[in-house]
């Protein structure tokens, strides 16, 4: 399954469900700015997991210091490692509980961004169970 997102769409969702109101702006190859009302945040995808999505994020040095010191932000789902910069995310854990069963066995194939788009390739991993059940003739 593949989700293509434009800047716009992107932006839509993230003024519906979001509370702070943060602006996307795709600025290169797996780079993209977040214009926050405190701050503006450059941020590159450094990876993906199967289940995982890591983003190293760019503050300046005394807003970089501020949030290290006195922000400690929990947010189900996202995990902060401010050593590193960098910001973890299991966009599954985002689902309601129904979904977020059923789609236990997907995983991330492809995560990338490229100038006005958003690309999230997921597929079904296979289990031990299907692996076990195929037998080639």
């Amino acid at each position: 399954m593949e989700i293509k997102l434009s800047e716009s769409e992107l932006q839509f969702l993230a003024d519906k469900y979001g509370s702070s109101g943060p602006k996307f702006e795709f600025t290169a190859s797996d780079q993209f700015t977040v214009f926050h009302p405190k701050a503006t945040i450059n941020c590159e995808i450094i990876g993906f997991t199967k289940r995982l999505i890591m983003i190293h994020y760019k503050l300046g040095f005394f807003k970089n210091l501020f949030f290290s010191w006195f922000v400690d932000l929990v947010i189900p789902g996202v995990s902060f490692n401010k050593k590193e910069n960098v910001i973890t995310i299991d966009p599954f854990h985002f689902l309601p509980e129904k979904e977020r069963i059923a789609t236990e066995d997907f995983s991330i194939q492809e995560f990338s961004v490229e100038p006005g788009l958003l690309l999230i390739r997921i597929d079904i991993m296979a289990t031990q169970n299907s692996l076990n059940e195929y037998q080639p003739s």
